[in-house]
């Protein structure tokens, strides 16, 4: 009865939202670097520390423990470092702590005459707890988010995150949903009000062989992002990413597992090379490491 009272309400809210966010934008990058070439295609895909911030019912696959911290940087002086942590209570239960420090100082304050009178210290922090349960048939994850913004002045918000995550067909194919910023209301910066919208993302992966999965995540209003992940042995991994929308980008990703067996010690490397994009954002450099327990 619980578990189709949940689906139920992944239903109504599919009806009545279809929005898309102002802000939480920069940050959905975040994290790894499969989270950075697949975008909304690993909503339904991606496991543990990648599906921290696209999707919190991703975070209680394969029941592990881990420590993954990145640094992204775009070629116009943008950086985000990020670090998120996950705790495995046991096969059905896991929490989550993520922080993204997104940050430039290359802003300059400008008076009515057009004269640059100093530069203004810009930053985004994003933090966020979550919780994740299987539930045999799907996955349904949480995720309590805080923002705190500093372009003239200190803004903070809070928000939250619900995820979806149901395997199907031995498993291979995968469907998955995410409701962003439930809370929707307006959020302040400087003398600008930004207004904060419910956005679903809806996704579907499906595996041709345990080393090859092809990706599809869409929110439907403005971005559509398409997948490929192939497995090369038991060390190296790759990722290709191209997104259709408000940014137009494609990427390219590359993991190697520096453990031994199934001990994963990983590092991996990402590009990004955006074609539309109204921050004006294009190349994306990211590199991140794992400590799996």
């Amino acid at each position: 009865m619980k578990q189709k009272m949940i689906l139920y309400f992944f239903v109504f809210f599919t009806f009545f939202n279809l929005y898309g966010s102002e802000i939480y934008k920069n940050k959905e990058i975040g994290g790894s670097v499969e989270n950075l070439i697949f975008y909304y295609g690993g909503v339904s895909y991606l496991k543990n520390y990648s599906a921290i911030f696209i999707n919190p019912a991703g975070i209680v696959d394969e029941s592990k423990s881990w420590v993954y911290f990145s640094h992204c940087n775009w070629i116009m002086d943008f950086k985000m470092e990020s670090l998120n942590a996950g705790y495995s209570l046991n096969k059905f239960f896991t929490l989550g702590f993520y922080m993204n420090y997104f940050y430039t100082t290359k802003f300059s304050e400008i008076d009515k005459f057009g004269d640059v009178v100093g530069n203004i210290n810009y930053y985004e922090i994003e933090s966020g707890i979550l919780s994740s349960i299987n539930l045999k048939s799907f996955n349904f994850g949480i995720n309590f988010k805080f923002l705190n913004r500093n372009i003239t002045e200190n803004n903070s918000s809070f928000n939250i995150d619900i995820g979806l995550k149901i395997p199907v067909i031995l498993k291979r194919l995968s469907i998955g949903v995410n409701i962003k910023n439930m809370l929707s209301g307006n959020y302040k910066t400087g003398n600008r009000v930004e207004r904060i919208k419910l956005e679903n993302i809806y996704g579907i992966s499906y595996k041709l062989s345990p080393n090859f999965a092809i990706l599809f995540g869409s929110n439907f209003t403005s971005q559509n992002s398409f997948g490929l992940n192939l497995k090369l042995g038991k060390k190296f991994e790759t990722y290709f990413g191209y997104n259709l929308g408000d940014r137009n980008y494609w990427g390219i990703g590359l993991s190697y597992n520096v453990g031994m067996d199934k001990d994963k010690r990983v590092i991996d490397i990402g590009f990004s090379q955006i074609t539309k994009v109204k921050d004006d954002f294009d190349t994306i450099l990211k590199i991140g490491f794992l400590y799996e327990i």
